[in-house]
């Protein structure tokens, strides 16, 4: 009886031996289960999966090399926050070249404006020349009508033999270089009168 005693108490002990190590196995599983539950519930995993949200694109306005982001991913903002800095470089690569063109018109602009001053001196000029020669024509006609005046004179008193013939003579000569004093003077003027006009 010893012998069945001992078996008996080797079988109890096996038993509980066995029951212990499947209550552990079952402590250890029902701890596991509810682990990866609780992981599942904030990681979810999958090979086709699709998610409604909104997304919004940010640009700006004008082009440039972002400096600084404010703002993460998913992170909600307000109208007037700040969201990224643009690298002011590029901006005052393009300013420094408007202001040099901008420069170079301001420097053709006041060329012209030395041409414009030049040409009004240059017509102011002209236009005195041509008075002056306009009164130098007048000149040269009259002188003219004075020589015809005195050779019609001299030629009436020469006729009487009231004068001598040189003084006649001279009368004549200083009539006819009139004539060509007016005659040339006529004709310079014609070429003046070009080129004032041009």
């Amino acid at each position: 009886m010893e012998e069945t005693k001992k078996e008996v108490q080797g079988n109890n002990s096996k038993k509980k031996i066995a029951i212990t190590i499947f209550a552990v196995v079952l402590i250890l599983g029902i701890v596991t289960g509810y682990l990866y539950v609780q992981y599942k519930k904030t990681h979810i995993t999958t090979d086709d999966a699709f998610i409604t949200g909104d997304i919004y694109t940010i640009a700006s306005k004008v082009p440039g090399t972002v400096k600084n982001i404010y703002v993460d991913d998913n992170r909600s903002v307000k109208k007037g926050d700040l969201l990224l800095d643009l690298d002011p470089a590029d901006y005052d690569v393009k300013v420094k070249e408007a202001q040099s063109a901008l420069d170079a018109e301001r420097a053709k602009l006041a060329e012209t404006d030395a041409k414009i001053e030049s040409a009004k001196r240059m017509a102011a000029e002209l236009s005195a020349r041509a008075g002056a020669i306009k009164g130098f024509n007048e000149s040269q006609q009259a002188n003219l009508e004075q020589a015809e005046s005195d050779m019609k004179r001299m030629e009436s008193l020469y006729k009487e033999e009231l004068i001598p013939q040189e003084k006649y003579e001279k009368t004549v000569t200083g009539h006819k270089s009139a004539l060509a004093m007016e005659k040339a003077s006529a004709e310079g003027s014609k070429y003046t009168t070009l080129s004032v006009e041009t």
